[in-house]
């Protein structure tokens, strides 16, 4: 619960923890509100705190913010950070024709990481396997930073995708015989399938998957967070369909 109405005793009365979880609340309301209000309540508490009144500018706001989700010993998933006004807007640009499985994923975050992902580079639809957290998980919600409606989402068994969705399978896996990514070149439409967190794809999706590909890895670890292996294929679909649009030098 935040405190916004509060006396010096009763602040200075609580423990160091509460008083910068208190502050960096209503730091976080003065940044999402603009209410000067929230600005001159937060000054009162930085001043008990025996901290300089805040600068105005955003990196020195949001240096305060994380300084007392620290004291406060807060770790903050992204979408609890101070986000810099850069003019979002809804995108003219139409979403392409390559969709998304996702296949058994556990991690709600890795579901909307993805999601952010397929609005930003506006590739397609993005179905769900029965067991994937879908966009009604809360988690999943904030992850995606606001984007899940923007997007087309279903939930499909693979028999289904299978058998009704005809688009060529491309399976995003790690195997010996899969194709890099930098030498792949994807079709105009298709679904990308990414597996499970711990044991990849499916068998029955792999053996009907057109193409296998993979991201080559220098590392010891020879694997990507699945949401991060996934931004690297979306940023590769978007520089193939950006060079194809080009002029011919």
């Amino acid at each position: 619960m935040v405190l916004v109405e509060f006396s010096e005793r009763k602040f200075l009365s609580l423990s160091a923890k509460q008083q910068h979880k208190i502050a960096a609340s209503v730091l976080s309301f003065y940044h999402t509100s603009g209410k000067i209000l929230y600005l001159q309540r937060y000054n009162a508490i930085a001043k008990l705190l025996n901290l300089y009144p805040m600068d105005q500018d955003f990196e020195s706001r949001s240096n305060r913010y994380h300084h007392h989700l620290n004291r406060a010993n807060i770790s903050p998933p992204e979408n609890m950070f101070l986000t810099k006004n850069i003019s979002d807007k809804l995108s003219n640009h139409p979403f392409i024709g390559i969709d998304t499985y996702l296949c058994n994923l556990r991690s709600a975050h890795n579901v909307g990481s993805i999601i952010r992902t397929v609005e930003a580079f506006r590739l397609g639809s993005i179905f769900f396997s029965p067991t994937t957290p879908t966009i009604e998980n809360s988690k999943v919600q904030k992850t995606s930073m606001g984007t899940y409606p923007l997007v087309s989402t279903q939930v499909v068994d693979p028999d289904t995708l299978i058998n009704t969705y005809k688009k060529p399978l491309i399976a995003l896996e790690i195997r010996s015989d899969a194709k890099p990514l930098y030498s792949f070149t994807f079709p105009k439409e298709c679904i990308l399938i990414v597996g499970n967190e711990e044991y990849g794809i499916s068998e029955n999706l792999l053996e009907k998957a057109q193409s296998v590909i993979k991201i080559p890895l220098a590392g010891g670890k020879h694997s990507l967070n699945v949401a991060n292996a996934f931004a690297c294929v979306a940023y590769e679909i978007a520089r193939q369909r950006a060079a194809a649009m080009s002029p011919a030098e």
